[in-house]
């Protein structure tokens, strides 16, 4: 599990970024509501047990080539974006959902940088959803709209609602294995805004381990919004969704995870610790 702690650091963000800084005040986040759909049992492939995690598929290795969204960006053709996920996903919890979700505050950056015409985004996300659930409308809902990046973000419903682990681990990286099969997208995940339990370290430690075996970003929200100023109330005052303050946040998070897929420059963050360590002229650096 990434490191979570607060911690003094600065960040220089490039033209882009400034794009989606953040304004306003923080807001309460608040539990989604139950989507009203039977838990599914663990699928017979995920035979691993909780504790030593699941048995996932081989993972599938691109070649070393420019993705199609890079090459469209590169010529300056349109490219598609689209958002699957929860109701954080869809913009619950602010005052317009979703024209002020984290997606649109961070297509609108898009725009701003490329040209207002180059970028489609498409919202399918669906409040209250289980990874499980989602997993049937890959093809039809996300798969179909051609596209060529795709940000995945499930997992707050599935520790609400007390999915097996394993089920969330195999639905996820079948998402991820079924848009590469139909799809020329990019992926990226998302770690979402958690509580402290401990269902909720073990999503979060999924998500980052299933982006390390199959090669795509993760944009770590939880941090994000745990690294912001907020005020004693916690990360879940009054059992509240985000609101615009926390999606801009977000949308900063999102911007700096995908940064490279754009050839853009990624920003630079800087931890403050409480030693100084220096470098002799050609010795190699290792940056964490």
């Amino acid at each position: 599990v990434p490191d979570r702690g607060l911690r003094a650091r600065r960040t220089l963000f490039p033209p882009l970024t400034a794009a989606v800084c953040a304004v306003g005040l923080c807001c309460p986040l608040r539990a989604e509501e139950p989507a009203g759909k039977p838990s599914a049992p663990a699928p017979a492939t995920a035979a691993a047990t909780q504790e030593a995690g699941p048995e996932p598929a081989p993972a599938v290795r691109r070649p070393q080539r420019p993705s199609r969204l890079l090459t469209r960006i590169r010529e300056g053709k349109p490219i598609a974006i689209v958002g699957y996920g929860d109701s954080i996903t869809y913009g619950q919890g602010v005052s317009e959902a979703p024209a002020e979700s984290y997606l649109n505050v961070w297509a609108r950056g898009l725009r701003q940088y490329f040209g207002a015409d180059r970028i489609r985004l498409v919202n399918v996300s669906d409040p209250g959803v289980v990874s499980w659930y989602a997993l049937k409308f890959i093809e039809s809902h996300v798969a179909a709209e051609d596209p060529d990046l795709v940000i995945l973000q499930f997992g707050g419903n599935d520790s609400r609602e007390k999915v097996q682990f394993d089920t969330f681990w195999w639905s996820v990286e079948q998402m991820v294995l079924r848009l590469r099969a139909t799809t020329e997208a990019e992926v990226v995940l998302v770690v979402p805004p958690m509580l402290d339990k401990s269902g909720d370290l073990q999503i979060i430690d999924a998500v980052w381990r299933l982006g390390k075996k199959q090669r795509v970003p993760v944009a770590d929200f939880d941090r994000a919004l745990r690294d912001q100023e907020r005020d004693h109330r916690g990360l879940f005052p009054m059992d509240g969704h985000p609101n615009a303050y926390s999606h801009k946040a977000m949308a900063r998070e999102l911007q700096r995870t995908c940064a490279p897929l754009f050839g853009l420059q990624t920003p630079l963050t800087v931890n403050i610790r409480n030693q100084t360590w220096v470098a002799l002229p050609g010795q190699p650096v290792t940056v964490g």
